[in-house]
């Protein structure tokens, strides 16, 4: 019995061993090129189409404690920064070739799991997405929370630009989808997986975020610039192929649209001596989305619940009335409408239903949803849509009426 024991014992610490040999794939962080963003492009040679990559890789050793400055943080932060990143391009008849082609350039193993954005071309977009979307699908590396951006302009510039408050590009963009898209709403962030299901499902069409160049100065009275990323408005698909551009009101029209607008000012002119006032949205913009048939034309309803603060009274007229507050729910409620209102024509003229207006008559009517699918683009561009708006403004902030100067003293 003890003999017999004591084999079970010797077979049991050889499994042991054998599971404890530690991880047969680990990959030594210093030998890696750890990617933080991708832009792609194309281009022609001979005739055929080349797809153009250019990867921006991350530099450890420069992202560590007792850095000072990061893009417009410090005083000749430019340097700093550019030491944080490495720039690396390849060329290729698909994406993972061109990848492949950086990599003969790299005296590291590149790595994508820290991957944040990718940035396409125009010229990409109008190609049609599909492609490069495959890859990104496919590929284990890379996450699908990866987020998508079209460049207007130059690929190349736009990802040489510098960061203006965080060491990296992939940082900065984190954040500002965290924080700053919060507060203004008029700029979205589509991941990969998003965009793939928006792409691929019936009744809605995808949209991303729109960047390009700026110049910046480093210093207040500076005449040293510095080429920086910024945001402005989105480019609205049919399909993976571009179908056009939103300017920022357009956006957040559009975010207001589908319920995802969370903040945001609206300078109003409350037409007392051209007084303005401005009111941020407080809470989550609701809205609801109903679709009829009647008489072979499509009839759709954006219902809207929004609600504000008021966070500045130029005027010298008292606001704290229920005359004068009621008067600014109706402004709001209008100027919100208005800007629903226009881009709803703008997705008509594209004939992209950025709003999922196709997949709401499919819940309501799945019956005539099968016989006008084929021609939804066309039916939406003509279809009628009404928008009702209900926007309150709740708030004053901390005092209730504009502190009027003491007219009894004359002036000198």
């Amino acid at each position: 019995m003890r003999q017999i024991k004591k084999y079970y014992l010797i077979i049991i610490l050889c499994l042991t061993t054998s599971l404890a040999s530690g991880c047969w794939s680990r990959r030594e962080i210093g030998d890696l090129a750890i990617v933080g963003g991708m832009a792609i492009d194309v281009t022609k040679k001979n005739g055929k189409t080349k797809y153009q990559v250019i990867l921006n890789i991350l530099q450890p050793s420069q992202l560590g404690g007792g850095q000072t400055s990061a893009g417009m943080g410090g005083k000749g932060g430019t340097a700093e920064t550019a030491k944080a990143t490495w720039q690396m391009m390849g060329e290729g008849d698909t994406i993972y070739d061109a990848i492949k082609d950086v990599s003969f350039r790299s005296p590291r193993s590149l790595f994508f799991s820290h991957m944040r954005y990718v940035i396409f071309s125009e010229e990409v977009a109008r190609e049609g997405l599909h492609k490069i979307l495959d890859f990104f699908n496919r590929y284990r590396e890379i996450r699908l929370r990866t987020y998508l951006l079209m460049g207007k302009g130059s690929i190349k510039e736009i990802i040489k630009t510098f960061p203006e408050l965080e060491p990296t590009h992939a940082e900065e963009l984190e954040k500002i989808a965290e924080i700053t898209l919060m507060e203004n709403s008029r700029f979205l962030m589509t991941d990969i997986k998003r965009f793939t299901e928006n792409m691929i499902e019936p009744g809605i069409d995808p949209v991303v975020g729109l960047v390009e160049i700026v110049d910046e100065s480093p210093d207040l009275g500076s005449k040293q610039t510095i080429k920086t990323m910024t945001f402005k408005g989105g480019a609205a698909f049919r399909g993976d192929k571009l179908a056009g551009l939103l300017n920022e009101d357009e956006m957040r029209g559009y975010l207001i649209a589908i319920g995802k607008a969370n903040g945001g000012i609206f300078p109003i002119n409350m037409g007392q001596d051209e007084s303005m006032v401005s009111v941020e949205l407080t809470k989550k913009v609701s809205s609801n989305l109903k679709v009829e048939v009647e008489k072979n034309r499509l009839k759709v309803k954006i219902s809207i619940l929004a609600f504000g603060e008021l966070e500045e009274h130029q005027s010298l007229n008292k606001i704290a009335t229920s005359e004068q507050m009621q008067k600014l729910d109706d402004i709001f409620s209008k100027t919100i409408s208005n800007e629903v209102r226009a881009t709803v024509k703008k997705a008509q003229e594209y004939k992209t239903d950025i709003f999922g207006i196709g997949q709401a008559l499919e819940r309501s009517d799945p019956q005539t949803w099968k016989k006008i699918k084929k021609d939804w683009p066309e039916y939406f561009s003509q279809s009628q849509v009404t928008i009702d708006v209900q926007a309150h403004v709740q708030r004053n902030g901390l005092i209730s009426d504009t502190p009027v100067p003491d007219t009894s003293i004359p002036e000198q």
